[in-house]
């Protein structure tokens, strides 16, 4: 896993020169740029080691539709006036 595919697993940016991510309400820097190249923190190279394979995908569930629900309070049948001319 590079380190660019890090940064999008773990949800994280590109910004100012460096790569990081939000943990713990914290933003914690994998890799700045030197010269031309990126070079990872000590924190950067822990993550990198422990995230081996991302994870599988994640199957959809099958969505089941519902009939809408009716509003307001139920209406009595209404009859009709028929004079008898019909």
């Amino acid at each position: 896993m590079t380190l660019f595919e890090l940064v999008d697993a773990l949800g994280g940016e590109l910004v100012c020169n460096e790569a990081r991510v939000r943990r713990d309400g914290k933003w914690i820097t994998l890799a700045r740029i030197v010269g031309q190249d990126w070079q990872l923190t000590q924190v950067g190279e822990r993550l990198l080691d422990s995230v081996k394979v991302p994870p599988p995908p994640v199957e959809p569930i099958e969505v089941v539709p519902v009939a809408p629900a009716r509003r307001g309070r139920p209406r009595k049948p209404v009859e009709v006036a028929t004079d008898g001319n019909d």
